[in-house]
């Protein structure tokens, strides 16, 4: 059976407890309605919920519980999940806070290593956020964010497509990029759904194409968005210096194109992935 996408446990439980923008709860609900996978385990977060909140809370002795209760209240992070569960994590917490206590005072008495001050990559891991990729043409950090921050992986073109699942696509998607010389191929992995990179070097010249569920949202943070058509497509149009970027649907998949504003390779593959066959 082929790995499909599915919602990660961070966002079951935002949608569970309704945190989630109307064009979000209905991507979800749509994956949910063709998903057994993703529906089950909503199911068993419905069921650990029940369980917790009907289990006795554990006993915190001292003054350390009231301290870690009066920063899971005024957390901003995820409310809805810690209300939830708040005693349970804070008694994990003390656990940890005594581990790691314990190893900072191991290293100090031994000259251990000093702990890394470096911090992880911050995107948008519902919808996919291009902004940080159109930056990063020019601005290699912002690239790094992009990659890192969505797990970016190189593969080869079939592993790809059948990750996912486009290979019975009746577009011309897998025709068109087994047709194409000099191109690299990676998967984007940290978003509730994968997307798929197809990077290619034609006449002097680099484009990227993106392909993710076409029900998934994109955004490109940083950047104004208005809308243009090509031929008859209706496209979202990005403008980034040199740059461009074009979003289409198709009946079958969600694509975004970006590349040199004056490469004309944009154009004809929107008119490829978008021409009746």
């Amino acid at each position: 059976m082929k790995e499909q996408n599915h919602i990660s446990d961070e966002h079951l439980s935002r949608y569970m407890d309704d945190e989630f923008s109307a064009t979000e709860q209905t991507a979800v609900n749509e994956h949910l309605e063709t998903c057994k996978i993703c529906r089950n385990r909503l199911s068993q977060f419905n069921l650990l919920h029940k369980a917790a909140t009907e289990s006795p809370e554990p006993v915190m002795e001292g003054a350390v519980w009231p301290g870690i209760e009066r920063e899971l209240d005024s957390a901003t992070v995820h409310k809805g999940f810690f209300n939830r569960y708040k005693r349970w994590v804070a008694a994990a917490a003390v656990f940890l806070i005594a581990i790691t206590a314990g190893w900072m005072l191991l290293n100090n008495q031994t000259g251990g290593p000093a702990a890394s001050t470096e911090t992880t990559a911050s995107v948008n891991r519902f919808s996919f956020d291009f902004g940080p990729y159109l930056a990063g043409l020019s601005e290699p950090d912002q690239m790094k964010r992009f990659t890192d921050g969505y797990n970016r992986e190189e593969v080869e073109l079939d592993y790809a497509i059948a990750q996912m699942n486009v290979e019975n696509s009746p577009d011309r998607f897998q025709e068109l990029m087994k047709n194409l010389p000099q191109k690299t191929v990676y998967l984007l992995n940290s978003a509730c759904c994968k997307s798929m990179q197809v990077t290619v070097q034609h006449q002097g010249k680099s484009f990227t194409i993106f392909k993710q569920p076409r029900s998934h949202p994109v955004e490109f943070s940083g950047y104004t968005t208005k809308h243009t058509r090509i031929g008859s497509t209706d496209c979202t149009l990005v403008e980034a210096g040199q740059y461009m970027a074009l979003t289409f649907t198709t009946d079958f998949a969600k694509y975004v194109v970006i590349g040199e504003e004056n490469n004309p390779m944009l154009t004809t593959i929107t008119q490829e992935l978008t021409a009746q066959h």
